[in-house]
């Protein structure tokens, strides 16, 4: 569907109750608040509003010499700056794979939004970066190709490959320790 986001679309299919976690992999995000705000705004949309939850980001960093953590995302969007109570956050980084030959690096370039429960979840993985417009969230959304496996209760096992399927990401320290690279502006986007 061009004119319905993806978040939406995922919601679709959804069965039973809502989803505990979002899961987003990403090596893009937007610059703005408004857009991050955005962004923010509908993960927590896919997510449960009573009870423990949990939105856990992947994205391209690295480990520097000095031991400190650079991670390719918004301070805003990894730190929100209203979070709920009973949001938990997670941040993992994914370093640059060295190629075959040993000499190049390739940065994480796969993109993927997962959501679950205890008895119900679905894996998304396409173009779509975590921007409003990869996620068909603006008046003027890019055309990206997804596609989005259903998994029902009893699916464990084909849950766990597609977990498999997710770039190896380290986890992040705490907030403190790590800079964050993506600068954030002030904005006037479209509203929220």
């Amino acid at each position: 569907g061009r004119n319905r986001s993806v978040p939406a679309q995922l919601l679709e299919p959804w069965r039973g109750p809502a989803a505990l976690d979002v899961t987003v992999v990403s090596p893009f995000f937007d610059q703005t608040e408004s857009a991050l705000d955005r962004t923010y705004g509908e993960l927590t949309r896919l997510i449960t509003t009573r009870g423990p939850r949990s939105i856990k980001f992947r994205t391209s960093g690295r480990k520097l010499a000095d031991g400190r953590v650079e991670i390719d995302i918004p301070k805003r969007l990894a730190v929100p700056p209203q979070p709920h109570p009973s949001t938990r956050h997670e941040l993992k980084f994914v370093e640059p794979n060295s190629t075959a030959d040993g000499d190049a690096q390739r940065p994480l370039h796969a993109k993927s939004l997962l959501l679950q429960n205890a008895s119900f979840s679905i894996f998304l993985l396409g173009s779509s970066n975590c921007t409003v417009a990869g996620l068909g969230l603006s008046s003027t959304p890019h055309a990206e190709l997804n596609l989005a496996y259903v998994v029902p209760a009893g699916g464990s096992a084909f849950w766990t490959q597609c977990l498999r399927a997710l770039p190896p990401a380290q986890d992040a320290p705490d907030a403190g320790q790590v800079s964050f690279t993506a600068t954030v502006e002030d904005s006037n986007d479209e509203p929220a």
